[in-house]
């Protein structure tokens, strides 16, 4: 496979899940065992024009556009701070393009480097606000 001119081996889905009428502004990445200690290359996030369920079964449906990601590395750091979530989805499904859900600028690369999943979140500016539980779903692609 060849995306952006460099060759990816590997790919894994990642959800992260929000309950119903969570308090909460702020859900961490839940521990991914198959990721910990890959070289993560590339991030691409999906919403419901593209995956209308995520593998969990819930919707991928965004209640607002206003989210942000935060990707720390192996000593902490966040590397990648309260990147709008718009960032990452640059894919959208041609019978729907929509402007405000997509970049269209393909997946989202960054140097290549561990990401370390439970101390890196998305964060909401509002509780949840639906009455039904909801995914982000992201993929991420990697070196064995």
């Amino acid at each position: 496979m060849l995306l952006n001119k460099q060759s990816a081996l590997r790919y894994q889905l990642v959800e992260i899940s929000v309950p119903v009428n969570s308090p909460n502004q702020r859900f961490y990445f839940p521990d991914q065992p198959l990721l910990r200690g890959k070289v993560i290359e590339k991030i691409e996030s999906y919403n419901n024009n593209i995956m209308a369920k995520a593998p969990s079964g819930n919707t991928t449906t965004t209640p607002n556009f206003n989210i942000f990601v935060t990707f720390a590395t192996d000593n902490g750091r966040e590397f990648i701070q309260n990147i709008p979530l718009l960032e990452l989805s640059g894919l959208s499904s041609y019978g729907n393009i929509n402007t405000e859900s997509t970049t269209l600028n393909g997946t989202f690369t960054i140097a290549p480097r561990t990401i370390i999943f439970p101390k890196s979140y998305i964060q909401i500016p509002v509780s949840n606000p639906f009455g039904t539980i909801f995914s982000y779903v992201f993929g991420f692609y990697y070196r064995p």
